[in-house]
Formats: structure tokens, C-alpha cells, sequence
């Protein structure tokens, strides 16, 4: 089941593609999914210069816009190391919310600082999504006992740029992962998602196996077929074409 639309990711808006980075924009997109039925989703949050920041006082007030006008919404935030936020940054940005919960949190755990940023968020009572992208994370995961009150598990089939995947590599990595999580926490809510050229490769297994997944720009900003979509819209019309055929 389609169970969450990610708004853009570190995207920034180009000619082609209008990667949504302002509260209009949120208001405009989420307001089409709520229509078709989808209340999560997950932001990475800008500053005034469009620049991806957990910086409280610039999140949550955005945050809590969305929150007011569509109540009935989840929001998730990202928390990756990239567009200049390192590890002790983020770690110092998050130390410091004393107002600010969101609905959820993606931690990526194969990035340096994972399990100290897991920690103060475990202090916060903030609900974590866990970004397992190899079965090596799989094993971070379980050797860390992560799976103890654990939100749920987000399985990222993502582009390697020194070795890029072929679809037959993307679906043998699904399927691990997969296999893992559900021989091990069958009980532990799992959704999946794909990168670039073969995010539709992984939406087709997601369906054959009755899992959830989610889809939007932050994954893939091309058609099945390698067409530009330009936006989020655009994206979750062809995704209706795709999953009919």
C-alpha cells in the first residue's frame, strides 16, 4: 500500500523539476494526496534561502503551520548528513529542541553518529524511523536492539554512484532485506522504497508483497520509462498509470 509521499528530499528546484521548498508549496501538494487518501509524509524542512535545516526555530513553525491547517496529517522529518549538515552539527541542532516534536524522524544508520543521535531522540520521546539501506545496517540494527519500541523500518534501495545498480542488483537487495526483517521482526512495520531508474522496479515488489512503501522526488525524479516528472503531482499521476498496467 502506498503509505507515504516524501516532498523533496535535498532536491533543489531546477527548470525541470519544482521540487517543493516553501509552505505554498507544501500546503498545495499535500492538499492533493489528502484528497487522494494519503495523510504521511515527510519533509526536509528549509531555511529562507531554501538551504535544508533542523534548526527549531526555523522547523517548527513550518511545521506547525502544516499541523493546524490539515490535523488529520503525519509529518516526518530527515535527518541526513548532506547540503552541510555533519554529524555534530546535527547532533548540537537536535540537543537543542525544547519545543519541537515531530510526528517522526528518519535516522539513517549508516551515517557516522547514528546511534548517539538515536539516543537524544530516544530522551526526546521522538518516534524513529530507521533508514536501513544494506543488510550490514540490518545488523546495526540488530545487534544495537533497535527493535525495542521501534516506530517502524524504512528499507532504502539506493544508488551506489561508484558501483550504480543494475534493476537486478536493486530487487536481489529488496528481497534480502525484505527476508530479514520479516523473518526476524515480523511484527515491526516495514516500508519500502527504491532510487533514480529502478525506484519502479522496487514499487512493483512492494505491491507483489503486499508491503508498504512510500514515493515521491527525494526517490526518483524520472518515469519508469526515464521521463522527466516534474513534480510530485506529476509523479503520483504516472505512478497510477504504472501500478495499473
Amino acid at each position: 500500500m502506498l503509505k507515504e509521499i516524501c516532498l523533496n528530499g535535498g532536491l533543489f528546484p531546477t527548470e525541470e523539476v519544482k521540487v517543493s521548498i516553501t509552505l505554498e508549496q507544501y500546503v498545495k501538494e499535500i492538499q492533493f494526496f489528502i484528497n487522494k487518501g494519503i495523510v504521511n509524509f515527510h519533509i526536509h524542512f528549509r531555511d529562507s534561502d531554501g538551504n535544508e535545516s533542523l534548526d527549531e526555530h526555523i522547523i517548527s513553525p513550518q511545521f506547525r503551520f502544516l499541523k493546524d491547517k490539515f490535523p488529520m496529517i503525519n509529518i516526518g522529518i530527515g535527518s541526513p548528513l548532506q547540503n552541510g549538515i555533519n554529524s555534530k552539527l546535527r547532533e548540537e541542532l537536535i540537543s537543542n529542541w525544547s519545543n519541537f516534536k515531530p510526528d517522526f524522524i528518519s535516522v539513517n544508520l549508516s551515517e557516522e553518529g547514528s546511534i548517539d543521535l538515536i539516543n537524544i531522540l530516544k530522551e526526546k520521546d521522538v518516534k524513529i524511523e530507521y533508514g536501513i539501506f544494506s543488510l550490514k545496517d540490518a545488523e546495526i540494527f540488530t545487534n544495537n536492539k533497535l527493535y525495542i519500541n521501534c516506530y517502524r523500518v524504512l528499507l532504502e534501495i539506493i544508488d551506489d554512484n561508484n558501483h550504480p545498480k543494475t534493476s537486478a542488483e536493486a530487487i536481489k537487495e529488496a528481497n534480502d532485506l525484505i527476508n530479514y526483517f520479516q523473518k526476524l521482526y515480523s511484527n515491526t512495520e516495514i516500508i519500502l522504497h527504491g532510487e533514480n531508474k529502478y525506484d519502479w522496479d522496487i514499487i512493483k515488489i512492494a505491491i507483489e508483497k503486499n508491503i508498504n512503501y512510500r514515493i515521491g522526488l527525494e526517490d526518483t525524479t524520472i518515469d519508469a520509462k526515464g521521463k522527466i516528472l516534474e513534480s510530485n503531482i506529476h509523479l503520483y499521476n504516472f505512478y497510477r498509470f504504472f501500478i495499473s498496467q
